[in-house]
């Protein structure tokens, strides 16, 4: 809990693999949730095993 009363405002950059078209947030019973996904360039990725 940052604030108790009053307006609040926060600011943070995004990485460059967001895409910032899909970005949704709701606000339920004082829970702020919000997605942040990853655009589909950068959700596959390889790992070599050695």
């Amino acid at each position: 809990m940052e604030r108790a009363f009053g307006n609040f405002h926060r600011t943070f950059p995004l990485p460059d693999a967001v895409d910032p078209d899909r970005v949704d947030a709701t606000y339920d019973n004082g829970v702020l949730t919000i997605s942040v996904p990853k655009t589909k360039k950068s959700t596959h990725r390889q790992i070599e095993i050695k």
